[in-house]
């Protein structure tokens, strides 16, 4: 059996961050990857296949580089500015 495979998701109690995470871990494809969330005031359940991690920025990337993790996916949304009336 070869080595576990890992994906850091940051914002994971967000909703796209929830979203993205509960697709991964339904998906056959990536049996093989485990996802470490990075949670900061709210903490996601625990469930098979996934890490939590309740920590800061920096201190997810010194995690990044132990566990091998060489690439790294940003996705966010660009808040929209609320006009005065």
């Amino acid at each position: 059996m070869g080595e576990t495979k890992r994906i850091l998701v940051t914002g994971a109690t967000g909703k796209v961050g929830r979203a993205i995470i509960d697709r991964f871990l339904a998906d056959p494809a990536f049996d093989a990857f485990t996802v470490r969330a990075l949670c900061h005031n709210r903490v996601l359940e625990p469930r098979p296949r996934l890490e939590i991690l309740k920590d800061r920025w920096r201190i997810a990337r010194m995690q990044m580089r132990r566990c091998g993790i060489r690439r790294m996916c940003c996705i966010w949304r660009r808040r929209r500015r609320r006009r005065k009336a």
